[in-house]
């Protein structure tokens, strides 16, 4: 955040971090230290019958 965009009195409850303003008793983390990622069912090309059926992979979250 610029100089110019840190408020100069920030209100009361709140904390100025890297992800902007936010109240005092909130942490700031990252996606990858908060969640994984585990690989469900994979699609088997031998049983691709039927009606197809639009799928999202696990890279397209």
């Amino acid at each position: 955040m610029s100089i110019a965009a840190r408020p100069s009195k920030l209100p009361d409850g709140f904390k100025l971090t890297d992800a902007g303003l936010i109240p005092q008793d909130w942490d700031v983390s990252t996606v990858s230290a908060e969640f994984t990622i585990q690989l469900g069912k994979m699609i088997d090309a031998a049983k691709k019958t039927g009606v197809l059926k639009p799928y999202v992979g696990n890279r397209a979250v």
